[in-house]
């Protein structure tokens, strides 16, 4: 394991137990992300799967049904800078009173598209990981919660190098764990959580 999500795995010794081993290389995929008041959905487009990732220490995962029949969505929050999210992203929003007024409004008017290898996924025993090309590690575990970790591989900006693991070395063995860990998650996908 290699580049951002190696970056994340080999410096966090709590990422490497709760995840597990890999199960899987890593797949470039094309992917949209959008922000939101109190969290971020981000969905796959190689499976339809749409990962709503709440400030409250939980997340839901959704399928992405939509189609134009349905309407687009969008336009205005209730206050500047906040937007009503449009296609796919507005279909789960709008499918539960609950989920929107616990994920807020949009805080772009437009998702982030990953469409020319911006994205990535890993499955793991016991979770996965997400990539977004805006320098950012979703790491969702199978017990709920999520975490949010910064790409430290040496991609734009970011300077620190990915550890490579060698023959003699333990995962143990890496890099200290980036500052700037984010949300941590919770998952239900049968229900909202409550505010």
């Amino acid at each position: 394991m290699t580049g951002a999500f190696g970056s994340v795995y080999w410096a966090n010794n709590d990422v490497q137990a709760k995840l597990g081993a890999a199960l899987a290389p890593e797949v470039v995929i094309n992917a949209a992300e959008l922000s939101f008041q109190r969290g971020i959905m981000y969905e796959r487009f190689d499976t339809n799967e749409i990962y709503v990732l709440f400030a409250n220490n939980q997340w839901i995962e959704a399928k992405d049904t939509w189609n134009p029949s349905d309407g687009e969505g969008g336009g205005p929050g209730p206050e500047p800078g906040l937007w009503i999210p449009t296609e796919s992203f507005w279909k789960v929003w709008n499918s539960d009173p609950n989920l929107a007024s616990v994920i807020g409004y949009a805080v772009e008017e437009n998702a982030h598209l990953m469409t020319t290898s911006g994205g990535a996924f890993q499955d793991f025993a016991n979770g996965i990981m997400l990539y977004s090309d805006q320098g950012f590690v979703y790491v969702v575990y199978n017990d709920g919660s999520w975490e949010l970790y910064p790409d430290t591989s040496g991609h734009g900006d970011l300077l620190t190098p990915t550890p490579e693991p060698s023959a003699t070395s333990s995962p143990a063995d890496s890099t200290p764990a980036p500052s700037g860990t984010a949300d941590s998650g919770t998952s239900d996908s049968a229900a909202t959580p409550a505010p």
